[in-house]
């Protein structure tokens, strides 16, 4: 699953079976979707 994050301009990357976050990507100016 991948979340923006608008507050520090990245998205994160979630495992499902995990709930926790596996890689976070840099992104411009507040990402809103993707």
């Amino acid at each position: 699953m991948y979340v923006a994050t608008t507050n520090d301009d990245t998205a994160s990357v979630i495992d499902g079976a995990t709930n926790s976050v596996i890689a976070t990507i840099p992104f411009g100016n507040e990402p809103r979707r993707i």
